[in-house]
């Protein structure tokens, strides 16, 4: 098994896990794509039967829908992969859709005779009144002809890949349970449906939605959506300079199970025998087969209810000290800082898996599968913190950082004019040519440094950190306030002092202070002056 990503496979229940292994090993897709295409394909075929009761103890249930995000290149097996174990549901889909065409069919024929008999009421009704009787009789029967209007039968949608907004919600108004599936996603990340992300916040969150029906008028529904979005890594870049910091902020990329695929390519062997995955899978089928049988009672059966899982009460101690820990991973210089959104997800990510997990099962959710549960997710948290640093605050200083450092250095190995320097003895102002490695003012910096970093704001924090970083230090000459920018070396016993000085005296204005150590994570490499 070649397992690149490190994929907590171990953390499935037994079944699953077999499934996810033998079909790895028979076609090395990577395995973390298929073990998110299997929650996937769970979650759909669940979401219409169970949910989970609130840890917090309120009324409020969680649904076992999941979204999930991966990002894989062309030829990592995402289109094979999803038509395999997406089998089931293709027929299923296909089934529902042939039953529904032949109930519409019924469905136009016992309308048009019902339109018929309809008009010829409505004749009766409006003589009765022309001939001056009172007409109850008519009205009466014409009254309980159209209380037996035929009701038009419900389209079956399980799959939404290119739709919109509107014929999502319209679809959803018929049966509120389906995926958005796409293994080339570029369809959504290019569509009109990532411009409603309010909308696929509030189905993640079960919140209802308001529907516009002709007859009914304004109606509320609690609608489902699984997602699985396989996306090639460029197209999702380029969504995200275009679109990147509103689907952060709105929290809609924080709902999603996040996966950077590592690729396989290359390291592929063709095995005829598929036995061992061929076996797994038909196990996954059978069981697959079994929820869409439920669902399609469901579908047919609207007085259904879903059934409610809970937690055991050692599952609620552990879903407690999970969720703190995380708070405390998202404080400054820690390792999820820079994620906050995803981590506040993260706790009713862990309990809809924990749910696919217990579906086999009569009894509550246990610590085991909540523990299991929460590993995947932690997973997927990292692979979003290691992806996504480059959109926080902390990368874009580190990058800060490394430009001004470059500008700085530059400007002491070659530098260039003339600096004024007063002579207070004499009484004189006199222009000294800049040599190597002096100080040169500050007021040079933000005047000629990097376009990006002349505003204040921005100069500030990358100028603190090289100080703190014990690179530079700054220095002026009294009576002067005159800032000036020198590098910095240390004496024998550590203690930090500005290279080159013009004279003395000088005065040390900031350098190093241990309290207040400088970002983790710098390249060294790019942070040395020779």
């Amino acid at each position: 098994m070649s397992n690149l990503n490190n994929y907590p496979v171990e953390s499935f229940p037994g079944k699953l896990r077999d499934v996810i292994e033998t079909l790895h090993e028979d076609t090395l897709i990577p395995i973390e794509m298929i073990g998110s295409t299997v929650l996937a394909a769970l979650s759909l075929a669940l979401q219409p039967l169970l949910d989970v009761a609130s840890p917090y103890g309120n009324k409020k249930t969680e649904p076992c829908s999941l979204y999930f995000l991966t990002l894989a290149k062309s030829g990592e097996g995402k289109s094979p992969l999803r038509e395999l174990l997406m089998t089931p549901f293709d027929e299923f889909a296909s089934e529902m859709h042939e039953e529904y065409e032949g109930l519409l069919d019924i469905y136009k024929q016992d309308h048009a005779i019902w339109s018929s008999k309809e008009k010829a009421l409505n004749r009766n009704y409006q003589k009765a009144v022309k001939n001056g009787d009172d007409g109850d009789v008519e009205e009466l029967l014409l009254r309980e002809h159209q209380a037996a209007e035929p009701k038009k039968p419900r389209a079956f949608e399980m799959f939404y890949e290119d739709a919109t907004p509107e014929g999502i919600i319209q679809g959803l108004s018929e049966y509120p349970y389906a995926g958005v599936f796409a293994d080339e996603a570029i369809t959504f990340f290019t569509g009109q449906l990532k411009n409603n992300l309010g909308l696929l916040n509030k189905i993640w969150k079960n919140e209802p939605l308001q529907v516009s029906r002709k007859k009914e008028g304004t109606v509320r529904i609690n609608a489902y959506l699984t997602f699985l979005l396989m996306v090639q890594p460029e197209v999702f870049e380029e969504y995200l300079e275009r679109h990147g910091k509103r689907a952060v902020s709105s929290g809609f990329l924080a709902r999603f199970l996040f996966t950077e695929t590592i690729s396989t390519i290359g390291q592929r062997r063709i095995s005829l025998n598929q036995d061992n995955s061929r076996q797994a899978l038909d196990n996954l089928f059978t069981n697959l087969n079994k929820f869409l049988i439920e669902q399609k009672e469901h579908f047919y059966d609207t007085s259904k209810s879903q059934k409610t899982l809970t937690l055991t009460e050692d599952a609620k101690k552990l879903f407690e000290g999970r969720v703190s820990q995380y708070q405390l991973n998202i404080a400054q210089n820690q390792c999820w800082e820079h994620i906050p959104e995803f981590v506040s997800k993260a706790g009713s990510q862990a309990i809809r898996i924990a749910a696919i997990f217990d579906c086999y099962s009569e009894s509550d959710i246990s610590e085991q599968y909540l523990k299991n549960a929460f590993t995947i997710t932690e997973w997927h948290l990292n692979q979003a913190a290691k992806y996504f640093y480059k959109l926080s605050a902390q990368y874009q200083l580190q990058q800060d950082v490394y430009q001004l450092f470059d500008w700085i250095k530059n400007h002491f190995v070659n530098p260039t004019g003339v600096m004024k320097v007063t002579n207070f003895q004499a009484g004189q102002v006199t222009d000294v040519r800049l040599n190597p490695w002096q100080p040169f003012s500050k007021n040079e910096l933000e005047t000629h440094g990097p376009a990006r970093l002349r505003r204040i704001e921005r100069l500030t924090p990358a100028l603190n950190q090289l100080i703190q970083l014990g690179l530079i230090v700054t220095i002026c000459y009294p009576p002067q306030r005159a800032i000036y920018i020198a590098a910095a070396q240390p004496d024998a016993y550590g203690n930090l002092y500005p290279l080159n000085p013009f004279f003395t005296p000088f005065n040390m204005v900031d350098y190093r202070n241990n309290a207040t150590p400088p970002l983790s994570g710098y390249d060294s490499n790019r942070l040395q002056w020779q």
